[in-house]
């Protein structure tokens, strides 16, 4: 049995300043430099006395991180050439600015080159295939290679046997520092134990080597400033929100206001110049949320650092029309003075708003007529159904009733936030008990006394409600849904 182990180098300068990576020979950070050591750390506990060979690209970022893991396992790395990133001529030692503005040939096909003197994906699959039979054909049975992202989603292609023709529909890419474990079984069958394994470098916790907020909102601005299609920036969310937590969560909500969306989507790889993705989502490519495109476009991302980016490019009309909606939103650059003056940042858009009379009945009503339906889903077993209805319907009820109540005592001047995530703020601690008691396992027993418990809470707190604002209490309405469930119960 083979087990080849492949690293993707770990943070090199070209992930912090913008510039190309390719052939350009760049060193690691000392960041990239405490994670490689790291690997070597952990991948020291699992081979121990296990005979490992490794092989690595000589180029500068790789070298050095396969040197800080062989110091751990008492081996020499081979350099190969062939490990060498992919070749983008003439832009090595350029800005990636300069690249996206200077490219001769998008890539359509594996045979596209972006440079006429660099390589095409083919050409890197040529350079790559003889290493790649060498080592599948090698007798050691624990191989390291360490090379570039490029380079290993080529490899991981080979490996799982799609055709080169192929390879452009395919992108097994991973971050800086990610570890594969793939293994070749006696009967020549390949198998993943894991692939672009992000858990070999330092623990989470403490977020070590964490970029600062300086360091994230100088290079948010620097790519604006750089970057002739973006004309302004504005930013909303947590890090406006005087009254949000200030801690290692607080997202980057990020606002490009562009000329046009349609090159910042065509151009699959813009967006990696913020810092290594630990994984990211596309909300706009999905089917099940229709999306306008042409003017809106966004990104969420998740670096192996631990800052989030939430990034959108909206075109300049659409920026004009929305960019007074969130009482959050700060200007942070106008090239042109195309946005309009805004008020100071507050959570007001965002704060609870006294409902009218008709609203608290319709919440009532929506509660109590609800609550039948998870009554008859425990009766019949149906937990995941009672779940759903208590949660995502009768909870929603409730909600609304402990946020009216807040904004009653403190004249609509806050915001409970997210799912009622700050409520504590101003429910006295019995009554945060109370609500927290609502929530229960999915054994049927706990749901039905969890329901009971809503229900009472529901009843006191939707009264003191009405009397507060001189509404109308249904009371038979109460109290013949909640008669209509504990005889359920008991039948």
């Amino acid at each position: 049995m083979k087990h080849i182990i492949t690293v993707q180098h770990t943070e090199s300068l070209h992930h912090t300043n913008g510039m190309v990576g390719s052939w350009t020979d760049w060193d690691l950070t000392e960041r990239g430099k405490k994670q490689a050591d790291q690997i070597g750390k952990k991948l020291e506990q699992e081979l121990a006395g296990k005979k490992v060979v490794m092989y690595s690209s000589d180029l500068k970022r790789a070298k050095q991180t396969a040197e800080a893991i062989a110091g751990y396992l008492g081996v020499e790395p081979v350099l190969r050439k062939e490990l060498r990133e992919r070749n983008l001529g003439k832009c090595c030692g350029k800005s990636v600015q300069w690249l996206r503005e200077n490219i001769e040939c998008p890539e359509k096909t594996v045979d596209d080159r972006l440079f006429s003197d660099g390589e095409s994906r083919r050409d890197a699959w040529n350079r790559l295939r003889p290493f790649f039979e060498e080592i599948m054909a090698a007798a050691e049975e624990y191989i390291i290679i360490v090379s570039h992202g490029d380079l290993l989603s080529i490899w991981n292609a080979m490996f799982i046997g799609v055709p080169v023709e192929s390879y452009y529909q395919v992108d097994i890419h991973g971050p800086a520092g990610g570890v594969s474990h793939m293994i070749v079984g006696d009967d020549g069958k390949r198998r993943i134990r894991h692939i672009n394994d992000m858990s070999y470098l330092p623990a989470v916790p403490g977020w070590a080597g964490m970029r600062t907020e300086k360091e994230m909102m100088e290079l948010i601005l620097d790519t604006a400033k750089e970057d002739d299609r973006i004309r302004a920036v504005y930013m909303n969310g947590s890090r406006t929100n005087p009254e949000a937590p200030k801690d290692m969560f607080r997202d980057y909500d990020i606002v490009y206001v562009v000329e046009e969306t349609g090159s910042f989507i065509r151009d699959k790889d813009w967006i990696r110049r913020f810092g290594d993705i630990w994984f990211m989502q596309y909300p706009d490519e999905s089917p099940d949320h229709p999306a306008d495109k042409e003017n809106s476009y966004g990104w969420l991302m998740i670096f192996t650092d631990g800052n989030r980016l939430d990034l959108t490019v909206n075109t300049v009309e659409y920026a004009k029309e929305n960019v007074l909606e969130d009482s959050l939103c700060i200007i942070l650059l106008d090239k042109d003075g195309i946005l309009p003056e805004i008020p100071e940042a507050s959570d007001a858009s965002h704060r609870v708003k006294s409902p009218s009379e008709e609203q608290y009945a319709a919440a009532c009503n929506e509660f109590w007529w609800c609550l039948n339906n998870v009554a008859k889903g425990l009766w019949r077993k149906e937990v995941t159904y009672a779940q759903d209805m208590l949660n995502f319907v009768l909870r929603k009820q409730l909600e609304k009733i402990l946020a009216w109540k807040i904004g009653r005592l403190t004249g609509d001047s806050v915001s409970i936030g997210k799912s009622g995530k700050y409520m504590h703020r101003w429910l006295s601690p019995e009554e945060w008990q109370a609500y927290l008691d609502t929530y229960c396992s999915a054994d049927a027993d706990a749901m039905w006394k969890a329901t009971e418990k809503m229900c009472r809470l529901f009843y006191d707190e939707s009264e003191w409600l009405a009397a507060q604002s001189r509404f109308a209490f249904n009371k038979s309405e109460a109290e013949n849904s909640l008669s209509y469930f504990r005889k359920v119960k008991g039948s």
